[in-house]
């Protein structure tokens, strides 16, 4: 399993992010089981919610805080064929997500244009979390294709050789999901930011 801090907007993803519960569903050829955690914000501006949102919000590997965080991990297994060896051909992989993301708790003093701008600003963010997910989920397909390739050229003969295959691949997507964040400025190129005060 891997922690990485990806538009993935379904009816069922939408359905598991107001409640909150777990959403079952296959893309890209990877079963996902994704599941929503929310922390509570307050405030009567943007910026009183942006400084809430980096007081209460996660933290990475590195101590740093962020609005949200995205983790996602990969699992894989081999069947046994019936002389009890696995079947290298056919891997079987399943993804899972756990989306980290702020919910606004208006109060009496926050006004209804803090309220449109919080939303534009959401949007924003998870857009961004949901194309961490799409970034593991769309390559998690290539662990089954790297690793058949190797069994068909007499490369694995055994699971440890197998598991050092599929490794390769999140190793590969690890760096692909940070270049993704470097690139965006940790969503910032986004808007994950919003509109600044002065």
């Amino acid at each position: 399993m891997l922690r990485i801090p990806v538009l993935f907007v379904t009816a069922v993803a939408l359905l598991s992010i107001e409640s909150g519960t777990p959403a079952r569903q296959a893309s890209y050829g990877c079963p996902l089981d994704s599941n929503y955690k929310f922390y509570d914000i307050f405030g009567t501006s943007m910026a009183e919610l942006r400084a809430e949102m980096l007081r209460k919000g996660p933290v990475d590997e590195s101590g740093v805080p962020h609005f949200a965080y995205t983790a996602w991990g990969i699992k894989w297994n081999w069947p046994k064929r019936t002389d009890g060896t696995r079947d290298f051909l056919n891997t079987e992989i399943s993804c899972t997500a756990i989306l980290t993301l702020p919910r606004l708790r208006p109060t009496s003093g926050t006004s209804l244009s803090v309220i449109r701008e919080w939303h534009t600003l959401y949007e924003k963010i998870l857009s961004h979390e949901h194309n961490h997910v799409l970034n593991a989920v769309g390559m998690a397909s290539t662990i089954t294709e790297r690793v058949k390739v190797a069994a068909l050229s007499g490369k694995i003969r055994s699971e440890r050789e197998a598991n050092s295959e599929a490794f390769a691949v999140l190793d590969t997507i690890r760096e692909f999901d940070h270049r993704y964040d470097e690139q965006t400025h940790f969503g910032k190129s986004e808007g994950t930011w919003g509109e600044q005060e002065g």
